[in-house]
């Protein structure tokens, strides 16, 4: 807006008074036919120059634009764009804080990752619908390929009543501005497991949750012989 008004007060028409409007001369970017008439040449290229004898008021047509009381204002209204839009920070953060951990990071960048997380929300459930619809297509092309690759065999098991059946559903995950450390999801998968293996009042199953295991790995686990089961393994490291 600021900048609008510049180019208006610097472009805006102007109204000149002089005591006598036949004494006005012009220098350059106009003529003057024989009734007194100023043509301009050009009113987007040219600046027309005049002068006058006697006494001459010139008045803008747009308002003046305070620029020294404006400066003030546009700086606390720039600092507020922070907290109304803490993404616009997150980068400046993240390269600043460089030395921090991530779960310092996170904390910080709480305000950014919340709206991140609620426009992901949206944007991914329709790319999931978009990646459904495209498998459906696909598997329905497929049935006129009389030769097939190893890849287009892939949509083979599909149909187009497969959304239906809820054989191609998915969740993305989800978007972070800052991931862990390898280190860092060892140190806290480690303290998991010690916590787990410290809970007398928890069954076994509920241990291998707490120690941050899935249902199916949970599942896994239990089906072993007790000998090899009996122990809480850490999740950082492979089930053999």
């Amino acid at each position: 807006h600021l900048h609008d008004n510049i180019h208006k007060e610097i472009e805006s028409g102007k109204i000149i008074g002089v005591d006598d409007p036949s004494s006005i001369e012009i220098i350059s970017g106009a003529t003057k036919d024989k009734n007194g008439i100023i043509q301009e040449f050009d009113t987007r290229l040219e600046r027309v120059l005049l002068a006058a004898k006697g006494n001459v008021s010139v008045h803008d047509l747009a308002g003046v634009v305070k620029l020294a009381d404006a400066h003030p204002y546009l700086k606390e209204l720039i600092a507020s764009f922070a907290d109304d839009y803490p993404e616009l920070q997150a980068r400046a953060i993240i390269k600043e804080s460089s030395q921090l951990s991530g779960a310092a990071l996170e904390r910080m960048l709480t305000s950014a990752q919340n709206r991140l997380d609620r426009a992901a929300a949206n944007y991914d459930q329709q790319l999931i619908k978009l990646r459904q619809m495209q498998i459906a297509a696909g598997s329905l092309l497929l049935r006129e390929f009389k030769s097939r690759t190893t890849q287009q065999n892939l949509f083979a098991p599909f149909s187009l009543d497969s959304y239906e059946r809820g054989q191609i559903d998915f969740q993305l995950k989800r978007s972070l501005l800052v991931e862990a450390t390898e280190e860092e999801r060892e140190d806290i998968l480690t303290k998991k497991t010690n916590r787990a293996a410290a809970s007398t009042f928890a069954g076994r199953a509920e241990q291998l949750r707490i120690a941050g295991y899935s249902d199916a790995q949970v599942d896994e686990i239990l089906a072993q012989p007790p000998a090899v089961a009996q122990v809480i393994p850490n999740p950082a490291m492979p089930i053999i």
